[in-house]
């Protein structure tokens, strides 16, 4: 495994799917571009975003960045922004940024008003809308979400605090692969999960897994989440 990949974090689309609350056919589509039909004409859609790790025996997965992006983007089309403005304010931060992921950066957070405006100005439907407000509903459909982030000395996203961060259960790139862990001891989610299914008691997972029963609890609870979702 080249060391660059060590740090990224690796996802199976299924899992993606799982963490991010999307179908897994909606991740494969974003990953890879498809096809649609408008007005009779078939069409082909981009990629949402450059994928950063390559197919291995045409089978994709997809990094922590990676997933990040993919909540943003759910985020803006869950507040009814388009995917035309979408792609548009994508392609100018991506430009101005230097970033393949520019939503899940501080660049976006903090410069990013200007360039959804400049995006929106450049649509021959602005005219109908009033801008400044569909700006709004732009930078503020992913704050909820980014509020969970934490960034690195370089603005860019480090670690997913999924339950807030007052909470125990992170996902960082740096370890376990990116998988969700608890923070403070480094145990696998999915540890205390299969744990949980042998009949074990709160109690006695604490003493095996050398945790506090808080960090059990956050950890079912997320399990819960997901299997909800």
């Amino acid at each position: 495994m080249s060391n660059s990949l060590l740090h990224i974090g690796i996802y199976g689309i299924p899992e993606a799917a799982r963490l991010t609350g999307l179908g897994e056919s909606r991740v494969r589509r974003w990953l890879s571009g498809y096809t649609y039909k408008a007005a009779g004409t078939k069409k082909a859609a981009p990629p949402v975003w450059s994928g950063q790790l390559p197919p291995v025996q045409g089978r994709r997965a997809v990094s922590f960045r990676d997933v990040i992006e993919m909540k943003f983007v759910d985020a803006f089309l869950r507040a009814g922004v388009s995917w035309k403005t979408i792609r548009d304010v994508q392609e100018l931060a991506r430009r101005e940024f230097g970033y393949d992921h520019p939503f899940s950066t501080n660049r976006f957070r903090n410069d990013g008003s200007h360039i959804v405006m400049t995006a929106l100005r450049d649509d021959p439907q602005a005219p109908l809308f009033d801008l400044s407000t569909r700006q709004q509903i732009f930078l503020q459909a992913g704050d909820p979400f980014r509020d969970k982030l934490e960034m690195n000395e370089e603005g860019q996203v480090c670690r997913w605090w999924p339950m807030g961060r007052q909470r125990y259960i992170v996902l960082d790139p740096t370890r376990q692969w990116g998988q969700p862990i608890l923070a403070r001891s480094g145990v696998p989610v999915m540890c205390v999960q299969r744990a949980s299914r042998l009949g074990l008691d709160a109690e006695s997972l604490c003493a095996w897994l050398e945790v506090a029963a808080e960090e059990i609890a956050d950890a079912q609870a997320f399990m819960a989440q997901l299997e909800g979702s």
